[in-house]
């Protein structure tokens, strides 16, 4: 293995190793500065997806069982379908700049926006390069942390009016 794939191989690791509970950890705590913050409609839309995220990713796991390719580097824990690290990640890069956009500029928001993408593009390629996802799991996991918090914005006012 050369140097270069040997660094790759260490980025993909740390990065692997952040895994459910920080991620849990970190987006309660954000939505409850959200709230601090009275930015009460950001906290609320962000935890109703951040809640159907988590039930829909562990509802196909539990369903599914899918098994880690069989040149993984890392042992299944649990199912690998979908890939719950491309889901979160995904999840927090359309959900951190909606819900900033209530108080922050816009050139703010794009760049922060930019800046999470870039790291959900990074994280969904480490799933890869340390082969515990296949591609297919890796997109479907995008798709997910992409389509369910579009759609909680979507259907924000009814979700309001449905809690309020």
């Amino acid at each position: 293995m050369t140097a270069q794939n040997k660094t790759v191989e260490r980025i993909a690791l740390s990065i692997h190793a952040i895994g459910l509970l920080p991620f849990v950890a970190g987006a309660s705590l954000y939505a409850l500065i959200l709230y601090i913050y009275n930015l009460y409609d950001g906290a609320l839309i962000f935890l109703i997806s951040l809640v159907i995220l988590l039930v829909v990713v562990g509802a196909l796991k539990l369903i599914t069982r899918v098994q880690r390719p069989p040149d993984a580097m890392r042992p299944a824990t649990w199912s690998a379908f979908p890939s719950g690290h491309a889901a979160s990640v995904a999840f927090i890069a359309i959900m951190v700049p909606y819900t900033l956009a209530q108080s922050f500029q816009w050139e703010y928001v794009i760049l922060i926006a930019a800046i999470l993408s870039l790291i959900a593009v990074i994280v969904a390629l480490s799933r890869m390069v340390l082969h515990v996802h296949t591609t297919f799991q890796v997109a479907v996991g995008l798709a997910l942390g992409i389509g369910i918090p579009l759609t909680c914005i979507a259907f924000a006012e009814q979700l309001r009016s449905f809690f309020f």
